[in-house]
């Protein structure tokens, strides 16, 4: 095998780590990185892995096969083109690109990572920004009662930034105890080891937040948020169903008043470009305000990815942060954290 390699969906339900027979350079305003590890996004990639979505969505729009998965890696810079005068040779950079061994990319493409954050706690940065978008919209946050629906890897990161952000109280609604702990240790003050589905509106009393952000993607789920919600209560769409049709609104958004608003990674704005939001994330993480410690729960070397789908895509719950380690000459499953 080359040195140079991507991980493909050649089809849907196979991964394979593909061999790159040209080898990488950096011509003028670009930059050669070569991978450190790159963090799975859950969600995203088991869409599309599994081929999970209808046609005419946005989803068949961006994922068509051979699919090159994957959007947030840390690496290192190798080689940069005429012109650039940053980063420099030796660099760590996050990058918002698919998992593969080396990367030729526009230097102002690159965010700096800051020395001495550690490339794993890095690689959060892009589910990060995703969180980020739906936490612009809940805004605002200081004092508020929030109520977190799903505690995956965008989940965890809807709980850290609310928990930055000043909020009085952060509910975290899942049924996986570990993910829930995890949530905890991000800033939720109420955790609920439940679905969705089984939870009743007496079961949260008379204090039911009056934001909700559903995070997972589910489109099963809308409608039961929709009931429990109280009065004129914000509901944030963070996850994006694959098939958005099995979603539906229920009269609780005319007789109760409630402000339904999307979120998605592609909502940059002119304040908050992807490379401010990762700056700030490095920031807070750095200064301990954001704990992303220890959520990396697997570690595959990139040949093993077939078992990294094969995993998320069948034992969602008994992961959260699945990363790629591409300096590493082990194979397979290398560690869990209990």
């Amino acid at each position: 095998m080359s040195d140079h390699a991507e991980i493909q969906f050649p089809e849907p339900g196979v991964a394979r780590l593909v061999e790159i027979p040209t080898t990488p350079f950096a011509r003028g305003g670009e930059v050669l990185v070569r991978s450190v590890c790159s963090l799975l996004s859950t969600g995203t990639e088991t869409t599309a892995f599994g081929a999970r979505f209808s046609e005419g969505t946005f989803w068949a729009e961006y994922v068509t096969y051979p699919f090159r998965p994957g959007y947030a890696t840390i690496g290192i810079v190798e080689q940069r083109g005429d012109g650039v005068m940053t980063p420099s040779p030796g660099d760590i950079v996050a990058l918002r690109t698919p998992h593969a061994s080396h990367h030729v990319v526009s230097a102002a493409d690159c965010y700096p990572v800051p020395w001495g954050l550690e490339p794993e706690r890095a690689s959060w940065f892009a589910l990060a920004s995703i969180a980020f978008r739906g936490a612009l919209v809940c805004q605002p946050l200081l004092g508020a009662d929030i109520l977190i629906v799903g505690a995956g890897p965008i989940g965890q990161m809807m709980v850290r930034w609310a928990s930055a952000s000043g909020a009085r109280s952060i509910m975290v609604v899942d049924p996986s105890a570990r993910r829930l702990a995890f949530a905890a240790q991000g800033g939720a003050t109420v955790t609920m080891p439940v679905a969705i589905q089984s939870l009743d509106r007496r079961d949260l009393g008379e204090g039911m937040p009056d934001t909700i952000v559903d995070t997972t993607g589910n489109a099963d789920v809308l409608a039961v948020v929709l009931a429990l919600a109280p009065r004129h209560a914000t509901i944030v769409m963070l996850g994006d169903p694959g098939r958005p049709e099995d979603q539906h609104l229920t009269h609780d958004v005319i007789v109760k008043g409630l402000r339904l608003v999307g979120a998605h990674d592609t909502h940059a704005t002119q304040r908050w470009p992807g490379r401010a939001v990762a700056e700030l994330f490095f920031g807070l993480v750095t200064r301990s305000l954001i704990a992303v410690d220890g959520m990396v729960t697997h570690r595959f070397d990139p040949s093993d990815c077939q078992e990294a789908y094969d995993l998320v895509d069948g034992c969602r719950d008994e992961t959260l942060g699945v990363m790629f380690d591409w300096q590493s000459n082990r194979r397979g499953f290398a560690e869990t954290h209990e």
